[in-house]
């Protein structure tokens, strides 16, 4: 016989507010950084060389047309069976540094031609990478100014039933030859973005199980031409290629909700000269500085979510600790657009770098300039620099009150003496709005960074005018913005000269968007105006909701859910905002007095937003429900329920106050009719409600 679900709600109702602190990486699930860490894996077997039949079956999957693809193609090549040995590290100029694995190939008798190899490490810990950075570094040689040198490098997860996805790299750009080039995967994204260095290439399996990742393949591409190659340890030649890998370790990704913040700018072509392409670069903060609870050590780096390239239809970037930074939580990044044709004197474009970071939201020491084929231009007024302000948002600010908060903005790096870069500007305009995550949908739609623009969406948004002491910022009344100096707005018009002409609150997990029209002496020597975007996210209160089927959601009607597989409209109130009322039960504070089950996985709402799991709890589109991993402290499931007969059950409570009086509620959906504002009446006449357990 077929059981039929009840469906059950059980909350355990808490009071309180807290505002949630972001936490860095945990510990690494594995990692191997040592010659012995290296060479342990090879004697085990953990790391094995690739034969020819496991090559072919990885290649058929990189050239089937079924796979998903994004970027160029693998080149083509042959597979030549590997020699893999272990280097112990501490070369001198020019060769590798720190110990790793080498993989050579072919033999003195190998003629010209493309060539390739690979690796297999079988992974053998928690198979699930759903939600994990794979960090591995790469040093591929070029053996000589001939031709002899690696092309193109990858890399590449296997499950459990052969299904593959991959990356690959093109050398020397964006992986150089002779250096060595860490490679950080997101397992959380898809496509060529989730690796840094952006990948030049990706294929996925539409099969392929990131939950049940099985081995890691790794292989590189070399053009081979004859003669003979260095190779570790130093003072070796060989007559066929290699490369080395090092430091490969697997970390979960953090667990608290990254925080956005992107700058969209326009810019002027203002160079009367040959330009094809365009640099910017600064520091961003991530992470917890040393001192704090899993702080330092640059273990929490920023990840790029998305740009916008207008014209462009290059683009490369890189993130790297700034190891001058004694807090250890600073991070330098570097973007570049580029084209092979000139652009037009006066061609106006629009370029923007959103991030994800963890606990802060600051970008700051901005700078920008023109460039052709790589080259800075250095001409011009300003030396082909453009004005870019750096950014920096508190909304937890330590001995003020907790509503406080402000923007700064900064030209320059504020070491007190001007740099390229830093120019003279006033800001002719200056607005602020604080959008809801749900507003922010609404108003600016899915893709809410890329309507930061003029003519995009954000020009519709209820701005509110920053003022000055003499009032609202304008053409007429400029705000200055001098070299290398800042100044803050803060948004309670209460705090300081300059503020917005109402209070805005940003609540937790609130968008501040920022726009300055911008007036300099640009490249040309004329006078300039022009526009800059700023988004920042405020931090997230440390919410839980659940996840039973609710048709009152956030994609509104075309998303009904059913309730049973019969078709009964579920009817249970679990989205919080939209759709209410009814409001579903949100808990504020889940972790600071007790919880039902062993864990709890926060969100900032049932169906669309965060969620750390990190699928929604329900997916309205799909008529999915029940999709928190950690909500279920009911025991003994499915309950044995005689019809109008008392029964008991069995649930878990995780108390992390015993000093607080705790009471329980249970709802049942006796009557299967898709909600639980019903009272039941039984054979002899009593009357069940579904509110079962009353306090």
């Amino acid at each position: 016989m077929t059981k039929v679900k009840t469906k059950l709600l059980v909350v355990c109702i808490v009071v309180g507010c807290l505002v949630a602190a972001s936490l860095a990486y945990a510990e690494p699930y594995f990692k191997i950084e040592t010659a012995e860490d290296w060479q342990s894996a090879l004697v085990t077997g953990a790391v094995e060389a690739m034969t020819q039949s496991q090559w072919d079956k990885y290649m058929a999957q990189l050239q089937d047309p079924n796979n998903e693809t994004e970027g160029e193609p693998y080149p083509s090549t042959q597979f030549m069976p590997p020699e893999l040995y272990v280097y112990d590290g501490g070369g001198g100029a020019g060769d590798p540094e720190d110990p790793g694995l080498v993989m050579a190939w072919g033999d003195d008798t190998l003629p010209a031609g493309q060539y390739a190899s690979a690796w297999m490490f079988d992974y053998g810990v928690d198979p699930d990478l759903s939600n994990s950075t794979i960090t591995l570094t790469v040093f591929p040689p070029q053996f000589d100014q001939n031709g002899n040198q690696i092309n193109a490098v990858s890399f590449g997860i296997q499950d459990i039933n052969g299904n593959i996805r991959s990356w690959h790299w093109n050398v020397p750009v964006p992986i150089p030859w002779n250096i060595p080039t860490t490679i950080t995967i997101n397992t959380a994204i898809a496509g060529v973005a989730a690796a840094n260095p952006v990948a030049n290439g990706y294929m996925n399996n539409p099969a392929f199980d990131i939950t049940k990742a099985q081995f890691f393949i790794v292989d590189e591409n070399a053009q081979w031409v004859g003669g003979t190659a260095p190779i570790p340890p130093p003072g070796q030649f060989v007559s066929r290629p290699w490369n080395l890998w090092a430091d490969l370790i697997v970390h979960p990704n953090p667990t608290d909700p990254g925080l956005v913040a992107g700058i969209n700018i326009d810019v002027h072509q203002d160079i009367q000269a040959d330009v094809n392409d365009f640099h910017i670069e600064g520091r961003i903060e991530s992470g917890l500085p040393v001192g704090a609870p899993n702080g330092g050590n640059w273990s929490s780096p920023p990840v790029l979510l998305s740009h916008i390239d207008d014209i462009f239809p290059n683009f490369s970037y890189t993130i790297v600790p700034d190891l001058s930074d004694p807090a250890e939580n600073w991070y330098i990044f570097k973007a570049d657009w580029w084209t092979d044709v000139t652009i037009p004197y006066c061609t106006v474009m629009h370029l923007g770098l959103e991030f994800e970071v963890t606990c802060h939201n600051i970008i700051i020491d901005l700078v920008g300039w023109w460039t052709y084929n790589g080259q800075p231009i250095g001409t011009g007024v300003n030396g082909g620099f453009v004005p870019i302000p750096g950014f920096n948002v508190q909304d937890n600010i330590p001995g003020l009150p907790a509503d406080t908060q402000f923007m700064r903005l900064q030209n320059g790096n504020l070491n007190g003496e001007q740099e390229p870069g830093e120019i003279q500007t006033e800001i002719v305009q200056m607005d602020l709005v604080g959008l809801s995550p749900i507003e922010l949908r609404e108003l600016l739609g899915p893709n809410s960074f890329a309507e930061l623009r003029v003519g995009g969406l954000q020009e519709d948004l209820p701005w509110i005018a920053v003022e000055n002491q003499n009032g609202p910022i304008s053409r007429s009344n400029p705000q200055n913005f001098a070299v290398d100096s800042f100044f803050d707005v803060f948004f309670d018009i209460t705090m300081d000269d300059i503020h917005p002409s109402e209070t805005i609150v940003l609540k937790p997990g609130d968008f501040l968007i920022a726009r300055q029209l911008l007036r300099f002496i640009n490249n040309s020597g004329q006078t300039e105006q022009r526009w800059v975007w700023e988004i920042h996210e405020a931090h997230e209160a440390e919410s839980d909701l659940g996840d039973a089927p609710d048709s009152t959601n956030s994609f509104g009607a075309a998303a009904a859910m059913t309730a049973y597989p019969w078709g009964v409209m579920a009817n249970f109130p679990t989205v919080y905002q939209a759709g209410s009322p009814p409001h579903g039960p949100l808990h504020l504070a889940p972790l600071t007095v007790a919880h039902l089950g062993q864990a709890v996985t926060r969100e900032q709402e049932a169906d669309i937003l965060f969620d750390q799991d990190p699928t929604n709890n329900i997916l309205p589109l799909l008529n999915q429900p029940d999709r928190d991993l950690a909500d279920d402290g009911v025991l003994g499931l499915p309950l044995q329920m005689p019809h109008c007969k008392q029964t008991r059950f069995k649930y878990v409570v995780n108390v992390i106050d015993p000093t607080v009086d705790l009471y329980v509620n249970v709802w049942f959906d006796f009557d299967r009719d898709g909600d639980w504002d019903d009272i039941v009446n039984c054979d002899d006449g009593t009357m069940v409600p579904v509110w079962a357990v009353h306090d």
